[in-house]
């Protein structure tokens, strides 16, 4: 790994209708790039039946999203921790789960960051799960760095531990 991150970033941030997705559906295709190309955000739909679950679920299909991933080539990047990215808060019988937020890119950018991964993590206050993206560099013996979460009232601190800079550490900002 030459230490630069060289790729087009898109934040997602979609419209809750149809209607306003169906333009975001549409310019994303227009952008589309055989460059290293990333997007993650809230989608805000999903690609299958399977990606949302709860008594109250009702599946209508529409194709515009998954088209539009086939025609920008994109697919998930590696994914651990929680499938479902989102809730409705609720208990019991009205709880309704899905998979809206997500990190997606082209051939391009998977091939550059094959090592890359995404933490989904335990709702918190929110409805949303945070996700934290990992560009671990590549290492001929496979292993990857050590990283630890430690998560306190409302606070959640990173340490990432990692010999990308000669066995340098860094230390993510609190929030």
């Amino acid at each position: 790994m030459d230490h630069t991150y060289s790729s087009f970033v898109t934040i997602i941030y979609a419209f809750n209708d149809k209607n306003g997705r169906q333009v975001l559906w549409k310019d994303l295709s227009e952008l589309a790039t055989k460059e290293n190309w990333l997007l993650m955000g809230d989608f805000n739909d999903i690609l299958s039946k399977e990606e949302r679950v709860g008594h109250k679920v009702k599946f209508y299909p529409d194709t515009a999203f998954a088209n539009c991933v086939n025609d920008c080539q994109l697919e998930d990047v590696k994914t651990t921790g929680n499938f479902f990215t989102w809730s409705n808060k609720q208990q019991g019988r009205d709880r309704i789960c899905s998979k809206i937020d997500r990190v997606m890119a082209n051939q391009a950018w998977l091939d550059r960051y094959q090592n890359a991964e995404v933490n989904f993590m335990n709702e918190g206050l929110f409805d949303h799960s945070p996700g934290i993206r990992f560009l671990y560099p590549r290492r001929v013996d496979g292993m990857k760095p050590f990283v630890t979460l430690e998560c306190g009232k409302a606070m959640l601190s990173l340490e990432i531990k990692f010999r990308l800079f000669g066995g340098s550490r860094s230390k993510a900002p609190r929030c």
